[in-house]
């Protein structure tokens, strides 16, 4: 069943510093930005959003339980003053100062400032990308659970980053009769310009789904590049809006006659046969 209503939504694009206290001001623009010029109902913060670390020892502070907590009144805080369902990308969290890895987490926040759903990131991106290294393995506990949640009457799919190679995962949620996917990311600038998009497209397209994605964009502060180039896709495949490589706001209207149209013109959904 197609939702009820068509429903605004917002994708914020950041350049992380590394500490909270150095993002939180900007946040706190930019989704005031999405929801009272806007109009956003959803409104969704990139993958490292609160800090981007440049060493284990800046991201074992930043997943601090003391800090983690402070986010998160903020967080409720936002979703409460605007009314908004607020979707925080992914963040550094660990359960106690013990725990040895962090999961990389993404929290909904209902409009009443409730948590009503947390994703672990499945993928962690282990790879040699020109030359330099990632491997966030080394810090991140890797989830195991494909989680969707109701937003504003639309069934929505979350993922971070790097699973967004992973088709299966985005099958299953449209398995499971999602009509929204949500890709929060911090896309190294070098894959970035050769893949992003076409995967946010192939990601719509075979689901037939909306697809937003916010991104990390510019230089941080280890010299690290990240693409930008935020975009809303509709279950056509077509880009609605798309970002450059600055900070700010992307907005578009999520259109449930749309979406319906799509799926019975064409019911590659339906015709599956594996």
């Amino acid at each position: 069943m197609p939702p009820n209503s068509d429903v605004i939504a917002a994708a914020i694009q950041l350049n992380s510093r590394p500490r909270w206290q150095d993002n939180r001001e900007t946040l706190a623009a930019l989704i005031a930005n999405a929801a009272s010029e806007h109009h956003a109902s959803i409104v969704l913060l990139p993958e490292n959003f609160a800090a981007m670390p440049v060493d284990d020892a800046g991201r074992k502070a930043a997943s601090e339980p003391a800090l983690t907590a402070s986010i998160i009144a903020s967080l409720r805080q936002w979703s409460q003053q605007y009314g908004i369902f607020l979707v925080a990308g992914g963040m550094l969290w660990r359960a106690s100062e013990r725990q040895p890895l962090a999961s990389n987490r993404c929290l909904v926040v209902s409009p009443q400032g409730e948590i009503i759903a947390s994703y672990d990131k499945i993928h962690c991106f282990d790879a040699c990308v020109d030359g330099h290294d990632y491997r966030e393995s080394a810090s991140v506990k890797a989830g195991c659970q494909p989680v969707s949640v109701n937003l504003a009457d639309w069934r929505t799919g979350l993922s971070i980053c790097y699973d967004l190679r992973f088709a299966e995962l985005y099958r299953h949620y449209s398995q499971h009769r999602c009509q929204l996917l949500l890709v929060p990311a911090a896309f190294t600038w070098q894959t970035g310009q050769a893949h992003w998009e076409v995967l946010l497209r192939a990601r719509a397209i075979e689901n037939q789904c909306y697809v937003l994605a916010a991104g990390q964009c510019g230089i941080h502060a280890d010299g690290r590049q990240s693409w930008g180039h935020s975009m809303l896709i509709d279950p056509w495949g077509q880009v609605l809006a798309k970002r450059d490589e600055t900070p700010g706001v992307l907005c578009g209207r999520l259109d449930a006659a749309h979406l319906a149209a799509v799926r019975h013109q064409l019911p590659a959904l339906q015709h599956r046969k594996l």
